[in-house]
Parts: C-alpha cells; structure tokens; sequence
C-alpha cells in the first residue's frame, strides 16, 4: 500500500525501513506530531513500523506502541491511544517485500529535476502578480539549439549575466570600470548592452528584416523574446525553432561583447549580422528541419521559408 505526501509516495512493504513515529507514510500527517501526547510516554520512539506489532498465525496485530499500561491509565494517553488504533486498523506491512520511496510528482514514479523545481517554485513567495511574459521561462528549454544557449536565454530573463554593472554590485570590479562596451557610456548592463544599445539596435533590425519582423521591441528580456517567438510561431516556423532567431541574435551580441572586453578584438554590425545568421543556420539543421540541399547563402536569403 502506498501512502503519500505531495512530492512522494511511500510503499510500504515488511516496515523494516520505515520509522513509525517520525516518517510521513500515512496521509493525515507524522504520527509524533497528530499523536505527540502519545509520543512523549512512549518507549519505543526511534523504532521501525515493523516494531510496533508483529504476526500471528499469518495475520498482522499492533501492539500498544511502547506505551505502559501505568500511563494508559491517564485520559488524554487513553484517548490518543484509541484514536491511533482506530487510525491505522485498517493497515498493515506485509510478510514479504521491501519498503521503498517513490516520487508521485511525475509517470512511473521517476524522480526528475524538471518536477522537483516545479515543485520547489509552487512554494515561491511572488513580489506581486504574474508577469505575461512569465511563460519565456519555461519556452526558452524547449527551444532546439544548444544547451548552453538556452541556459544564457535563462540567465538573461532573471538578469544574472556578468556584466560590469552586475560585477561592480558583488565588487569584484570598481566603479570606475563600468563603462558600456559598444557606446563607451558609464554604466554597463546586459539589458543595454544586448537589446537597447545603438549597435544591438543595428543588429536586431537587421535580422528583424530577413525574416519580415519591423518596428517591435520588447521593453524587456522576456518580452523581447515573446515578440519574436510569436512573430515566428504564427508565421508556421517549425515547433522548437520559434526562439532559435532571438537566441542566436542575442547569443551573437554577448559573444562580440565578449571578444572586446577580454581579447580587444575590432567589431562591426556587419559581421555580427552575419554571425547571427549562420548560427541560425546551425542550428536549423537540428532535427533536419533545413532541406539538404540547402547551403547557408540560400537559407540566409530566405531564413523562414526553410525554418517552416
């Protein structure tokens, strides 16, 4: 029989490995905590499900739980006593087969990390209400292209990207280090530097032309990210290719980025539409969704036509 919290499921089977006081294998609740007057007199605290009773003639019977008739002769220990055995008449281990734990949250009572955050962030205490563009979260892991790329389209809707600004805060960096990269201004930050700075402005229009998406900017990560996955996905752009354009545009800005702060490497507009482009093209040849006889000069005159 298996007994469960919200996240697990504890079957139990000879009660050897599951402790009958402190664990949760029954669904009102911890015994020690629905029964603590209980608890408090009894002599066998620590022991196993197994403990408390024993079988006889094939035939399982509890026992009084470590508790002496001296103290059961107190109402309220009396009382508990009855209502425990009332509680759990109806259970009982079984001769053969082991004890086991399973995670209810997800088929077949695997455990998963995607089903453990799920679980975790139900619990999350929100500053207010939900934002409509909360969803990106979960879009950008569905997205067909590199692992690490998503992990960064993550790392750029919480804001953790190491930027001067972000560094700065932590004091890894002074102060007077925190000019922007392309612009020379004071004050880097990832929103800036990846979507609103005069250069990123340059790329994304141009990548915005190629596939016919004009005039339409997110005022944010995750509402940037909205546009152009919606732009796409009404457009009939293959399932899981619908963020592979604002990815690999915003992938392309931070590597430049990258390559001028730690290498002093030149840059214009130019290349980096071009680099933007051929990740495209990477990357839309996973799963095959780009026809093969399709080299990466066609693919970049017409981007949507091969990615739907």
């Amino acid at each position: 029989m298996i007994y469960s919290t919200v996240s697990a499921g504890f079957f139990v089977g000879n009660g050897y490995n599951i402790p009958f006081w402190h664990s949760f294998w029954k669904e009102e609740g911890i015994l020690k905590l629905l029964y603590h007057v209980l608890f408090s007199v009894s002599e066998l605290q620590d022991v196993s499900i197994a403990a408390v009773g024993g079988w006889r003639n094939g035939v399982w019977s509890w026992g009084n739980f470590g508790v002496s008739n001296e103290h059961l002769s107190v109402g309220p220990i009396a009382t508990e006593m009855i209502l425990l055995q009332q509680h759990i008449s109806s259970v009982s281990p079984v001769c053969q087969g082991l004890d086991n734990v399973e995670w209810v949250q997800s088929l077949g009572g695997r455990f998963t990390v995607a089903d453990c955050f799920r679980r975790i962030n139900s619990f999350r205490v929100r500053s207010g209400p939900r934002d409509q563009f909360d969803a990106a979260m979960e879009l950008v892991w569905r997205i067909e292209d590199p692992l690490k790329v998503k992990a960064f389209g993550w790392r750029c809707f919480i804001n953790i990207l190491s930027t001067k600004d972000h560094l700065t805060r932590k004091g890894i960096l002074p102060s007077s280090n925190s000019s922007r990269v392309f612009c020379s201004a004071v004050g880097e930050s990832a929103l800036h530097s990846l979507l609103f700075c005069h250069a990123a402005v340059l790329v994304w229009r141009d990548m915005g032309e190629r596939i016919g998406l004009t005039g339409l900017r997110g005022m944010s990560f995750k509402e940037s990210f909205f546009v152009w996955f919606n732009f796409c996905k009404h457009n009939y752009v293959t399932k899981g290719k619908e963020g592979v354009v604002w990815l690999a545009t915003c992938w392309t800005i931070w590597l430049v980025r990258n390559d001028i702060v730690f290498r002093k490497e030149k840059w214009n507009v130019s290349d980096m539409v071009w680099r933007a482009k051929a990740l495209v093209w990477k990357w839309a040849s996973i799963e095959k969704i780009v026809q093969s006889n399709c080299n990466f000069y066609e693919f970049s005159r017409n981007p949507m036509y091969y990615l739907s």
